[in-house]
């Protein structure tokens, strides 16, 4: 029998329950290993704050995962952008601090558009809340100002 130490989700049952321990440990030491051969492990760092139900539920959709052919979609995809993605010069990189005001304005539209035509337009935000934005969510939702009103996530 494995010991609670080789998995990384800790398990909260009574100790009279120890049958519901031996199946949520069995459980969640086989959707560690199937995630593990796909690098995807950290999916399960939080599932012990899970209820029981929500664990199952949990463990169930990541059973449901075709983890498989999710690979080989992203290799795909990442194989036919590969070619097409180049970085940008950095003598094109500039301080929008010290920026004209024209120059602001220009770059703007000049994105907008490129979001308009579906060409790649990148924002880049440090993780966690926007507090410092004056909002209290995380940052991918906050709206940057795109004609749809479109965020991150």
């Amino acid at each position: 029998s494995m010991g609670a130490s080789c998995c990384h989700v800790a398990l909260r049952c009574p100790p009279w329950e120890s049958g519901a321990v031996d199946e949520k440990r069995s459980r969640v030491l086989e959707a560690k290993f199937r995630l593990e051969a796909y690098k995807q492990e950290h999916i399960l760092n939080h599932a012990d704050k899970l209820s029981d139900s929500e664990l199952k539920t949990f463990l169930a959709e990541i059973g449901d995962l075709n983890l498989h052919a999710l690979e080989n979609q992203l290799e795909e995809i990442e194989g036919e952008f590969r070619e097409r993605i180049t970085p940008f010069p950095m003598e094109d990189v500039t301080d929008l601090r010290s920026a004209r005001p024209e120059d602001k304005e220009r770059w703007r539209n000049l994105g907008l558009e490129a979001v308009k035509n579906g060409q790649v337009a990148i924002v880049l935000v440090a993780g966690g809340q926007g507090t410092r934005l004056g909002y209290n969510h995380p940052k991918g939702m906050y709206d940057i100002g795109l004609p749809s009103r479109k965020s991150l996530f």
